[in-house]
């Protein structure tokens, strides 16, 4: 596809704690496009992942978020790409779910840089309302405790020289209300 790197999706069953070796998804999920920068229901039968494959909202150098279930027999169906206003023309990615399932966080550069952003969802895998940012700019990579603390990544950038540069990226918390 024309890319420097191939990014695809691995799972480890974990034992004692322990991630045993990796195993490729398979290619009903992989592409020769990036999948990657996922979140897995805790059953391990749904996936959220970031990818450049075409079909989306962008064109090949921009990401959007797709899903994709495998049935009870362990395989895995055609993912398809998340409705607007989840995705834009615009990069989005890193999606997480709330531990309560009441919102969809995910990182997008929409409106400048990146900020994380959320949407409620609805019934069935839909989401209602529109996206709007929660942390944001040079954040993401969200992701939750199990009691609602928001873990984020948040990007330091010095623009006094030319060009910018990265300087500092510290992991942030915010405690649920």
């Amino acid at each position: 596809a024309g890319q420097l790197f191939d990014l695809d999706l691995f799972e480890a069953a974990v034992e004692n704690g322990v991630p045993g070796t990796g195993t490729h998804i398979g290619p009903e999920v992989n592409s020769e496009y990036l999948e990657g920068e996922h979140w897995a229901t805790d059953d391990g039968r749904t996936i959220y992942f970031a990818s450049n494959r075409p079909g989306g909202f962008g064109d090949i150098s921009t990401t959007d978020i797709w899903v994709v279930t495998r049935d009870a027999a362990g395989t895995w169906g055609t993912p398809t790409v998340l409705p607007e206003p989840v995705n834009s023309s615009a990069n989005e990615l890193q999606p997480t779910l709330s531990p309560d399932g009441v919102w969809f966080y995910f990182t997008s550069d929409r409106s400048g840089p990146g900020a994380i952003w959320r949407i409620r969802t609805g019934p069935g895998g839909t989401f209602t309302g529109t996206p709007e940012i929660v942390v944001g700019p040079y954040a993401g990579e969200p992701s939750f405790t199990a009691d609602g603390r928001l873990f984020f990544v948040h990007v330091e950038i010095d623009f006094t020289v030319s060009p910018a540069d990265v300087y500092d990226a510290d992991i942030y918390y915010v405690d649920p209300q």
